[in-house]
C-alpha cells in the first residue's frame, strides 16, 4: 500500500488527486456536502492509483504473425 503512494506518480495521478482536492475545498467552502463524495473519489483515485490511473491500464500492442501469409501485423 505504501509503494503504492510513494511511487510510480504520473501526470494522470497528479491531475486527479488535485482535482479531487478542489472538489472537497470547493464543497467544504460551499457547504455542498454531497459534493465531498466525488471529491474524495477522485483523490482516492490519485493516491492509490485506483481505476486507469495505473501504467497497466493501458492498451498494449502485441505482435500478431499469421502462418498462412507469413504476415507480422501489430
Amino acid at each position: 500500500m505504501i509503494q503504492t503512494v510513494l511511487h510510480n506518480w504520473s501526470l494522470r495521478r497528479v491531475l486527479y488527486l488535485v482535482m479531487g482536492l478542489f472538489l472537497i475545498a470547493q464543497a467544504i467552502q460551499d457547504r455542498m456536502w454531497i459534493s465531498l463524495l466525488p471529491g474524495a473519489w477522485f483523490s482516492a483515485m490519485g493516491l492509490f492509483a485506483l481505476g486507469c490511473a495505473r501504467p497497466s491500464c493501458g492498451i498494449h500492442q502485441t505482435e500478431f504473425i499469421d502462418n498462412n501469409t507469413k504476415q507480422t501485423t501489430l
